[in-house]
């Protein structure tokens, strides 16, 4: 039994010094390791030298001085250590695919994440746009097929599902003009969808077709009513969008032409009295020469767009005639190749006005009775649906009121600015510098807002907005502040994008 003891012992022993060998053969492999891999860089440093001696040698002089033997043998050490065994030049060891293709993935996990952080931005989410899409009607059209026509009553917004589909509209010559085509997760009809009015262009699936989520206003509603959070995320989605539309529109030189000869010539005062309004009708919009069509002749004259009304005015030879037809009685506007139709209330016959832009004119007095109408309309039609007097005072708290003199800039061109202005009395010019010179666009009056894109988006003005007489004052809000806002009043978020989307479309459709 002793001797078994001994054995055990023994055999323990030996079992112990073979690990504790094993272990210092570990420490003596990996120092082994440490030591090739610092003769390695050091070796690579003494090449990286010997290339740059090499180098200013060469600057000094090729082939003066003559090299010591001493200089031959390391030359040819440094070559043999460049060779392998066969004497061939030594491969250069590349990082291993797996690594290469670990960093790849981690780079797209990146990419993943910035364009989260852009959605995130832009409002909507994936949960969002799930929710919307469980009530919407997923719906295929054809080549050639129109998905919706210019001028139609919206009573949906779509998003693409696949395929591709062209917008169109009609040109003052009745030509179809073709502004852009859409493809996969692009929105369509946002723009009548906010304004709740009609569509301002057509839409057609182009060659293979495309499939469309259909979402219907009502459905939309319901949603924003019983998500708190949605309102805000939805319309700062719509908002950045027409933001974008209104950045990268197709803009035609005849609408230069139509929005610089038809500013507003007549002043508040003979406006008043030629048609006897009120004072807060007084403002003259937009006026142009059209010719009101009679079953005698045709008279010449002019066509007055306010706020609140749409008036005519002519005088021939004593014979004076004029018509003065307020918003809430019109109920229909259309137009033709040569004319623009009004119908109202009182009268059975619509007036018909010969005039050079119908289609655009048209678009005008439609996107001014949509302003006059949008207290009545019910979308969001909850009482949230817009900024009241209350919400205005608390975003007066952080603006500033500057006045202007005439021709004095509110905001220059090419000017870095993340305000939003609202004209709080007055009125403003919207001009831009052009091959043909200063070109002005349109005008503004009381209540009207400006730099929406350069607010939502950043970067530079592509207009200057001057003052189109003296004392004209703007209400100046900054971003900074109106996010601070929102973090202690979150119920704004939805109502002030709402506002905000409202004022581009309107801008989009003129």
């Amino acid at each position: 039994e002793r001797e078994r003891e001994k054995e055990r012992k023994e055999k323990s022993n030996e079992k112990e010094k073979t690990k504790e060998k094993e272990k210092e053969n570990e420490k003596d492999e990996k120092s082994s390791k440490k030591d090739r891999h610092r003769e390695k860089d050091e070796h690579k440093e003494h090449k990286h030298k010997h290339r740059g001696e090499k180098s200013k040698e060469k600057e000094e002089g090729e082939g003066e001085g003559e090299v010591e033997g001493g200089g031959d043998k390391k030359d040819r050490r440094k070559k043999s250590d460049e060779l392998d065994e066969n004497g061939e030049p030594k491969k250069k060891r590349h990082r291993s695919k797996d690594k290469i293709e670990s960093n790849e993935k981690s780079n797209r996990r990146e990419k993943e994440k910035d364009k989260d952080k852009e959605k995130d931005e832009s409002g909507m989410t994936d949960e969002d746009w799930e929710l919307l899409q469980s009530g919407a009607e997923l719906v295929e059209y054809e080549e050639g097929e129109i998905i919706f026509a210019e001028g139609t009553t919206a009573s949906y917004i779509y998003q693409i599902a696949s395929g591709k589909c062209t917008i169109e509209k009609k040109g003052r010559d009745g030509n179809v003009i073709v502004l852009r085509e859409c493809g996969a997760d692009d929105i369509l009809g946002e723009i009548s969808f906010v304004e709740g009015s009609t569509t301002s262009a057509s839409v057609v699936a182009s060659k293979g077709g495309v499939s469309v989520y259909k979402m219907s206003r009502d459905f939309i509603e319901s949603q924003l009513v019983d998500n708190p959070g949605l309102p805000g995320r939805f319309f700062q989605f719509l908002t950045l969008l027409l933001a974008d539309r209104l950045q990268t529109r197709k803009i035609i030189a005849d609408v230069y032409r139509y929005n610089l000869a038809y500013l507003p010539k007549l002043p508040a005062a003979a406006f008043r009295l030629r048609f006897g309004l009120l004072d807060d009708e007084a403002r003259v919009v937009s006026e142009w020469p059209v010719a009101l069509k009679d079953k005698i002749m045709n008279y010449y004259g002019y066509l007055y767009l306010s706020k609140t009304v749409v008036c005519f005015y002519t005088k021939i030879l004593g014979i004076v005639k004029q018509l003065v037809i307020p918003f809430d009685e019109i109920l229909e506007i259309s137009s033709s190749n040569t004319s623009v139709f009004l119908s109202s209330k009182k009268s059975k016959i619509k007036s018909e006005f010969l005039c050079k832009y119908p289609s655009m004119t048209k678009d005008l007095i439609q996107k001014h009775k949509n302003d006059f109408d949008e207290q009545q309309i019910k979308f969001l039609g909850l009482s949230e649906s817009s900024l009241d007097d209350v919400d205005w005072t608390v975003f007066l708290q952080g603006a500033f009121l500057k006045t202007f003199k005439k021709d004095e800039a509110i905001v220059s061109e090419k000017e870095v600015s993340r305000f939003v202005y609202q004209i709080g009395q007055g009125s403003a010019r919207v001009e831009r510098a052009t091959d043909d010179g200063v070109q002005v666009f349109r005008t503004m009056g009381t209540g009207e807002l400006f730099g929406e894109v350069t607010f939502l988006k950043g970067g530079e003005s592509t207009s200057a907005v001057i003052a189109h007489e003296d004392g004209t004052q703007v209400y100046c809000v900054e971003k900074n502040f109106v996010d601070s806002l929102f973090g202690s009043h979150p119920e704004l978020v939805g109502r002030f994008y709402k506002y905000l989307a409202t004022s581009l479309a309107g801008r989009l459709r003129m």
